[in-house]
């Protein structure tokens, strides 16, 4: 089976621009939201109001983490046509996400217990009140962070030990959802239909990424033989990535002004509607871009993007909760010697040398034996059904129905 590195490499570039987001919104506040009352230095609102934001566009990378989600959960079942393909996935689903997530509730439970967060004390001098001040500003408790662990960043909108969980929510819905599509219409003719009604449906919400990743696998499967159309789709793939980086950028708040006000006047969509359209839009014309460009597979198949990709999961679970211990911590330290932007940056550095250092660890030790994990429950449940009495007694009867009517298997 193909092993697709190049979106490995999209996904651990797309885990950096969260943590550089995040630390934008802690310490450079008016580049994520806009506002001249909490920036620092001229260069913030500038970078706010252009395409430069994208650096800084964190919910922009989570929509790319849904786009492939929805391409990467459903392209094998496309290849293969084989139903034991979803189940095993759908299997496996929860014990993938459960025990990474778990456990940085559980760190984040302790620091929050032992007193060790610092986010609410860089709050003034930061201006990053409109999103540090309403982060572990509650008292810990063992019961809700167990239920937080379990189920409940999964079901509902409580992720208030990671606030980066949010995303498990759609992460763990919408991947039953395109198992149930890809089940129920993958392999009708007229499916296309059925996703371009499910765009519709889910035009307002972060579900749209899932869908379009999904149509996107369909077609990259279906078409990968005409090579008629994979010429014209590697021609067009770096106008695919520019348009996708581009609505991408989109900013978070008010858009006038900026280069981004003639993507506004869409009707019948509120401006954090719009948020979500764009984002979503340009997640899939990015996915669908680097899938035919033979530039950007060379690029993003490389060591350091490998690298990236291989701690993705684990980089995107422990940064906030460093930003909002260490890093605050070493801030408060640096300020009292040095200026507000040689202290961000040298915390900035000793920082991400300490986040990658933890995610390393994370992944060795969390998030790789929770993969295997999930893979051998995955396959147990594959075996189940197939040994299950009903499967037992089609399989034997198989060899009845050849004898008379060898058209029943090719069918």
């Amino acid at each position: 089976m193909e092993k697709l590195k190049h979106l490995d490499g999209l996904r651990g570039l797309a885990s950096l621009i969260v943590v550089i987001h995040h630390y934008a919104c802690a310490f450079l506040p008016a580049i994520v939201f806009g506002s001249q009352a909490v920036r620092h230095f001229p260069f913030e609102v500038y970078l706010y109001s252009t395409p430069l934001s994208l650096f800084f566009n964190g919910n922009f990378a989570v929509t790319v983490f849904f786009a492939l989600s929805g391409f990467v959960l459903t392209y094998r079942f496309f290849l293969k046509q084989d139903h034991e393909i979803l189940v095993r996935s759908a299997a496996k689903r929860y014990f993938r996400l459960m025990p990474p997530a778990a456990v940085s509730i559980l760190a984040a439970y302790i620091i929050l217990k032992t007193g060790n967060f610092y986010n609410l004390q860089i709050v003034t001098s930061t201006h990053s009140s409109m999103w540090m001040a309403d982060i572990w500003n509650f008292t810990a408790s063992a019961k809700e962070a167990a239920k937080q662990a379990l189920y409940g960043v999964f079901i509902s909108e409580n992720h208030t030990y990671n606030t980066n969980l949010w995303t498990m929510k759609y992460e763990f819905m919408g991947s039953f959802m395109v198992f149930g599509i890809a089940s129920l219409f993958g392999k009708m003719q007229r499916r296309y239909l059925v996703y371009a009604v499910l765009c519709l449906v889910f035009i307002k919400s972060y579900y749209l990424s899932f869908v379009l990743g999904m149509a996107v696998a369909d077609i990259w499967v279906t078409m990968r033989d005409n090579e008629r159309f994979n010429r014209i789709a590697s021609s067009i793939a770096p106008l695919s990535m520019l348009l996708g980086l581009l609505v991408g950028s989109y900013p978070l708040r008010n858009t006038s002004d900026t280069v981004f006000s003639a993507l506004s006047l869409i009707p019948l969509l509120t401006h954090d509607e719009l948020f979500v359209f764009w984002h979503n839009l340009g997640a899939v014309l990015l996915v669908a871009g680097f899938l035919y460009s033979y530039r950007a597979r060379h690029i993003f198949s490389s060591r350091i993007f490998a690298m990236l990709g291989k701690h993705s999961f684990s980089l995107y679970l422990v940064h906030l909760i460093v930003i909002g211990s260490f890093s605050s911590y070493l801030f408060i330290a640096l300020s009292t010697q040095f200026g507000y932007l040689t202290s961000l940056i040298l915390m900035f550095i000793i920082s991400m040398v300490l986040i990658f250092a933890i995610s390393i660890l994370y992944t060795r030790y969390v998030d790789e034996p929770s993969t295997l994990l999930a893979s051998r429950i995955g396959n147990f449940v594959v075996r189940k059904s197939n040994s299950s009495p009903n499967k037992a007694q089609t399989v034997t009867a198989i060899p009845q129905q050849l004898k008379s009517t060898p058209s029943v298997v090719q069918q």
